[in-house]
């Protein structure tokens, strides 16, 4: 399933392999959905595949792992350095290679997603309070030689 809007052709591109494999059936894409149905969605999913060539943050990641849906991104999302090891995140350099392995992986695992795992740990990661800790932090490196 393809979610949301796009702006480099992928989703005719995936469609077209679709057709090529004689499987059109097995690919759904969806217009972007509101906020309150995304739960649904990466609750509902085997995985999260964000193959990004650029994503300053990727908050779409933060929010597949809250649902406890595993993620395979790339090492171009912003996020990715700081959730590499964290239970059912997969973080992988833009090659072939590496996502022919690392889909193939998480096609083996989807029945052993671990829901709760993957989302307790981004959760702690994320939470509100360790998000202030951390900008908190921030700012004192920033100030601390102004003082």
């Amino acid at each position: 399933m393809l979610v949301g809007f796009e702006d480099d052709g992928s989703g005719g591109f995936l469609r077209r392999k679709f057709e090529e494999m004689g499987r059109p059936d097995r690919l759904i894409i969806l217009p972007g959905v509101g906020t309150n149905e995304l739960p649904a969605i990466y609750s509902a999913a085997d995985g999260f595949v964000f193959p990004s060539r650029h994503e300053n943050f990727g908050n779409v990641a933060i929010e597949a792992m809250a649902c406890g849906c595993p993620v395979v991104m790339s090492d171009q999302v912003g996020v990715a350095d700081q959730v590499v090891g964290l239970p059912g995140v997969t973080v992988l350099p833009l090659n072939v290679k590496a996502w022919v392995a690392g889909l193939s992986g998480l096609m083996k695992r989807r029945d052993e997603k671990n829901n709760e795992l993957i989302r307790v740990g981004v959760v702690e990661k994320f939470s509100p309070s360790q998000v202030a800790t951390k900008m908190e932090e921030a700012y004192s490196r920033v100030l601390d030689p102004i003082r």
